[in-house]
């Protein structure tokens, strides 16, 4: 009996450091925030990770979605309100919609912060860290990130400016 549980383990163990080694469909193994993306706006590259500092407020859409548009709209009102102190960035979540096609949108809806299409191994290294919600655009899904790039899942639903820029300054933001 002893040996067998011994052997069990070790299977155990050999498939946990196996599951460890494994990374998303493409090889992206790298936490959501460092991946490299491409601004729409100004074609320049950034990382999350970059803005350590300063709390970042982030976004999840697509361009066919009225509810993230409605939110982007209070969002464009606390955007007004922060100023500089505060990063903004919408992430596309579909992978089918053009640079080109989400740069014309944000324009059309005077949106002019960060905005960047997440690959689907990007949109599923944030489903591994906050779970299927964030792909749930009905919900509005919105991070901030405080200046220590710890992650603040905001709950579902509408979330006013004045409620945005709450939550910033209660994380440390403003």
């Amino acid at each position: 009996m002893r040996k067998k549980s011994i052997i069990i383990l070790i299977s155990l163990m050999a498939l946990a450091l196996w599951l460890s080694s494994c990374s998303y469909g493409s090889g992206v193994t790298l936490p959501w925030r460092d991946v490299e993306l491409t601004d729409v706006r100004t074609e320049e590259t950034f990382k999350i990770s970059k803005f350590a500092g300063k709390p970042v407020v982030i976004e999840m859409m697509t361009t066919t979605c009225h509810i993230c548009e409605d939110q982007m709209k209070q969002i464009a009102k606390a955007y007004e309100q922060a100023g500089e102190d505060v990063v903004f960035i919408s992430l596309n979540l579909d992978s089918s919609v053009s640079d080109e096609a989400l740069r014309e949108h944000m324009e059309s809806m005077g949106f002019d912060w960060f905005a960047a299409t997440l690959s689907r191994d990007q949109v599923r290294s944030l489903e591994a860290e906050f779970g299927p919600h964030i792909v749930n655009l009905a919900a509005s899904p919105v991070i901030i990130l405080d200046p220590w790039q710890d992650a603040h899942m905001l709950k579902p639903g509408m979330k006013t400016a004045d409620q945005l820029l709450d939550q910033i300054a209660e994380i440390g933001g403003l």
